[in-house]
């Protein structure tokens, strides 16, 4: 998939599921930062998770949040994310929780970059048991190469350093490449 398929990285501002959370986010009870909470619930949802499904609490809470509970206010903040996550990926559409050039820092914007990697990789790996019919329990060997190859992106993105000094090329080569890469990994798990 083309990364021009893809919205264009909107400003924090314009980016209306972004408005809705972040006010109430301080409140919520979550132990990481919103953009990894993003990560993590796209990981969830490409994983094969969807938002009806009452284990992703459970997830959120025992991997992201170390078995402390939310508070009403955060469960109401996961499941507005989970469903419009959800909304996102089936339109292959996602809008990641990046700051624009205006309105952080280089090493803000690639630390958001890689908060939402570590996040993904936690909800994509983060259970011992694949979901039922997933490419994890399949013996296709190209589908599987594929999966290892995006895996292995994004864990690589997990690694860089913030202030390394990237270029705006750079982000936003590693923002689209991001997107299209969880949008695939969904695509690979649905097969």
């Amino acid at each position: 998939m083309a990364a021009d398929s893809l919205k264009n990285a909107p400003s924090l501002k314009d980016n209306s599921l972004y408005q809705k959370v972040h006010p109430n986010f301080s409140k919520s009870g979550f132990q990481e930062p919103l953009t990894t909470v993003q990560g993590f619930i796209l990981g969830l949802l490409a994983r094969g998770h969807t938002s009806s499904d009452k284990k992703t609490l459970e997830l959120v809470t025992s991997v992201l949040n170390s078995g402390e509970a939310l508070s009403g206010s955060g469960i109401a903040l996961f499941t507005t994310m989970l469903i419009e996550e959800e909304r996102e990926l089936k339109s292959k559409s996602l809008s990641l929780f990046v700051p624009s050039q205006g309105e952080g820092s280089q090493s803000e914007r690639v630390q958001a970059l890689v908060d939402i990697a570590y996040g993904f990789t936690l909800g994509f790996c983060g259970e011992s048991q694949p979901i039922a019919g997933s490419i994890v329990q399949m013996n296709y060997k190209a589908l599987n190469d594929e999966l290892r190859e995006h895996l292995n992106l994004i864990e690589d993105l997990v690694h860089i350093d913030a202030a390394s000094g990237a270029s705006e090329e750079d982000i936003k080569l590693v923002n689209e490449t991001l997107s299209t890469t969880i949008v695939r990994l969904s695509e690979l798990m649905a097969s």
